[in-house]
């Protein structure tokens, strides 16, 4: 079974980091030119590659019987995340505080 579809990657990634087998991650796929652009900030300094991505072979099949991280959107994820964040700031007087201080900020 070899199906492939073009993608779009970060060049950096690509020739770097994947490529060289320093693959740490998390590297992103995109489906178009467009959606790269949008969602990865660096592909100006970075560059941008077209690639085919080829499944070779399934070494382990679905099973959605079972529950995973997958059942919370990111959206979700992301406000439990504020939530926590928040709670650490209103309670803590320490480094933490302040860390979660300035994360919250960025992120208004």
């Amino acid at each position: 079974m070899t199906e492939e579809i073009e993608v779009f990657v970060d060049l950096t990634d690509f020739m770097h980091e994947i490529g060289a087998g320093n693959a740490r991650g998390p590297h992103y796929i995109y489906n178009s030119l467009e959606e790269i652009k949008m969602k990865q900030p660096c592909v100006d300094q970075c560059g941008i590659v077209r690639a085919k991505l080829v499944m070779l072979e399934i070494v382990q099949g679905s099973d959605y019987s079972k529950e995973t991280d997958h059942s919370l959107s990111y959206f979700k994820k992301y406000e439990l995340m504020k939530q926590a964040l928040k709670e650490i700031s209103s309670s803590v007087e320490n480094n933490q505080k302040k860390i979660a201080d300035e994360i919250l900020e960025e992120i208004k």
